[in-house]
């Protein structure tokens, strides 16, 4: 569990609603689990959120969450996404980035490394820089960095926990 993704369920809030209906997604957000208790179903996660700066949080696992580990994930590479993602902690979230993949999204067009700030994450960019920091592998290289929940769920060869 410890390195696994947990992908956010759209909650119905107006950001959450828009992200779900552009990336055509029923996961709004997505973070990275660094601590498990399995007697009170706690997460404690490492994430990107609008708003505020990559922080560490706790959160109830109940019927909005879902954790997926990808495939094959070792120890080792476990403890690695675990490192990248607390180094991370204090980065600012990158609204600009967020912006280009709705444009992408809603012109069918190619990801523009313009709108994406390399000092400044979104949730999924967090999970998916500290997979490749990890090797875990990926499907293919498209969009490194630059994806959204959804396409992380794609991207990756993942088991449902």
């Amino acid at each position: 569990m410890i390195g696994s993704l947990v992908l956010y369920k759209n909650d119905h809030s107006f950001l959450s609603e828009a992200i779900c209906l552009i990336t055509r997604s029923q996961y709004n957000h997505v973070a990275i689990v660094v601590g498990y208790d399995e007697e009170t179903h706690v997460a404690t996660i490492i994430e990107a959120n609008g708003g505020i700066k990559t922080r560490t949080s706790t959160i109830v696992i109940d019927d909005s969450h879902i954790i997926y580990t990808p495939k094959n994930m070792t120890k080792e590479m476990s403890d690695k996404v675990v490192q990248y993602a607390f180094s991370k902690i204090g980065t600012e979230y990158d609204y600009f980035q967020i912006l280009g993949i709705f444009i992408s999204y809603i012109f069918k067009e190619p990801r523009f490394a313009l709108f994406n700030s390399t000092n400044k994450f979104i949730c999924s960019e967090l999970v998916d820089r500290a997979y490749q920091f990890a090797n875990v592998p990926r499907k293919n290289k498209d969009n490194l960095g630059d994806i959204s929940p959804q396409e992380l769920f794609e991207e990756y060869d993942l088991v449902r926990d």
